[in-house]
């Protein structure tokens, strides 16, 4: 037998709604705001990294819920912020949606 597959966040994939939620929830925490607050050239970095994930298809990544979570969490996180991570994390949404724009 073949051992499951694992997500990038270290837990074993579920294609259960609730454990989509999950995996939505660890990639924005442990992988993209941590990098997307850092500079302007690293949210960028972060919004390439996301168009990607989407784009290979990777199993039980709903962009979709990705954006629905970022622009949810952007109130709170923006006003917690420094004027430098703010600005990053705006330029992270800024990029998600000039892509979106374009017909991703």
């Amino acid at each position: 037998m073949s051992s499951p597959a694992v997500c990038c966040c270290g837990g074993a994939r579920d294609t259960a709604p609730g454990k989509r939620a999950d995996q939505v929830r660890a990639i924005i925490h442990h992988c993209v705001l941590p990098r997307a607050v850092l500079s302007l050239t690293d949210a960028i970095f972060a919004a390439k990294f996301i168009v990607l994930t989407h784009e290979l298809g990777t199993h039980n990544f709903s962009s979709l819920s990705f954006f629905a979570k970022i622009f949810e969490d952007i109130s709170p996180l923006v006003f917690s912020s420094t004027a430098k991570e703010a600005a990053s994390y705006g330029r992270l949404a800024n990029a998600r949606v000039k892509v979106t724009a374009d017909g991703d």
